[in-house]
């Protein structure tokens, strides 16, 4: 019994976390991070401001755990395509992107947020110079300029795609990709 309350209290917890999370998407909109306050983003989220200061320190705490989950599920795609082989980690990359795409959207307009925009870029340089330092011989410079600029080149279609407003369905979008990338990774049959 005391198993299931704690599932439901974990499940309400997420639910008032959501729900502050929609808030400052919905002010972003309208309004830069710094200029929303605490007590518009409780009534947007239809709690007290003693609920959000359970859970945050500050607004800008918000949009720094979405941005680190995000980051953090990228990490658990290739970590698990790593491990079960998986042809088409892309995909589920454009995937994700999608299940975030107002998170996407305020960061990349005006690139609100400079700072994610770099570590995603790291992340995904990373994770690719992984795959390339065989290809180039481990040379590892190489592969560093190859996944840098692979890693940079995903996200320009990130940003293409958000700028046409997700229209193009994500199976497209990851397979364009994936002919870009495979220009540059020609040994790869998979990601």
């Amino acid at each position: 019994m005391l198993f299931n309350e704690n599932k439901t209290e974990d499940r309400r917890i997420r639910k008032t976390k959501r729900a502050i999370q929609n808030s400052l998407y919905t002010l972003l909109r309208k309004k830069e991070l710094q200029e929303i306050r605490v007590k518009e983003l409780a009534e947007g989220a239809d709690i007290n401001r003693g609920t959000f200061y359970r859970y945050y320190g500050d607004v800008e705490d918000i949009l720094r755990e979405s941005e680190q989950d995000f980051l953090e599920q990228i990490r658990q795609i290739f970590d698990s395509q790593e491990k079960e082989a998986d042809p088409r980690p892309v995909k589920a990359l454009y995937e994700l992107c999608k299940n975030h795409a107002e998170l996407l959207e305020i960061v990349f307009s005006e690139e609100r947020d400079p700072k994610f925009i770099i570590s995603l870029w790291q992340l995904l340089k990373r994770k690719l110079v992984l795959k390339l330092e065989a290809e180039c011989g481990n040379d590892r410079d190489e592969a560093e300029d190859r996944g840098g600029f692979l890693a940079g080149g995903c996200i320009a279609v990130l940003k293409e795609w958000i700028a046409k407003d997700w229209r193009q369905p994500t199976e497209e979008v990851a397979a364009k990709t994936e002919r870009c990338l495979f220009l540059m990774m020609p040994e790869q049959r998979q990601l």
